[in-house]
């Protein structure tokens, strides 16, 4: 009897640390933001940057602004300032995606170097009120400060939608919607709309 209860002891403690050993190799394997998401950034921080910037800084999670979420309305008025449809599809990609927060990891390949600023640094600039001059303090040669959304594409993966804050000071920042069109092997910039600007 006390072998029996030993035994299944023994299968199910196995089975446990078998499921986290799989589940840890899995989340290796499979990271939760595909590399042709990050082709698209890529193109983004390698237009030229500002003068006399080394690197930017970019938030760790991806982030989507609900007073500038992208509904029927606004993509109704892309289509119309860009000239062409937006594609439906990637419109619903976009959305899909953009429901929640994603972690960015360092697989940028972009011309100017990335650097990742985790929430916990972020909330502490927050804290002290994001004061631009701690910020330069410890980012001296930064071009800024970017948040990033999930990339939407389309059926055929050569039009990709992304949305993007980007801050330099108080009053120095902007958020975009920003269409790529795929050439070759590369994205580029095809059609950009200005939401915000200070």
């Amino acid at each position: 009897m006390m072998i029996r209860f030993f035994m299944r002891y023994a299968i199910c403690l196995l089975s446990v640390v078998m499921g986290c050993l799989l589940t840890a190799g899995c989340a290796e394997q499979s990271p939760a933001i595909p590399l042709e998401e990050y082709a698209v950034y890529d193109a983004l921080f390698s237009l030229p940057p500002p003068d006399s910037t080394d690197y930017f800084i970019v938030r760790d999670s991806t982030r989507m602004r609900a007073d500038l979420a992208l509904t029927d309305s606004l993509a109704a008025v892309l289509s119309w300032e860009w000239e062409m449809l937006v594609p439906p599809e990637l419109v619903q990609d976009f959305r899909a995606k953009n429901e929640q927060q994603h972690l960015l990891e360092d697989r940028f390949n972009a011309t100017t170097e990335i650097k990742l600023m985790s929430y916990d640094e972020y909330r502490e600039l927050v804290d002290l009120g994001f004061v631009w001059s701690l910020f330069y303090e410890r980012y001296p040669k930064a071009g800024g400060r970017f948040w990033v959304s999930r990339v939407g594409f389309n059926r055929e993966k050569d039009q990709a939608l992304l949305f993007f804050s980007f801050y330099r000071g108080p009053l120095h920042g902007s958020t975009k919607y920003m269409l790529f069109r795929k050439q070759g092997t590369q994205w580029k910039p095809y059609r950009q709309r200005m939401m915000t600007i200070s």
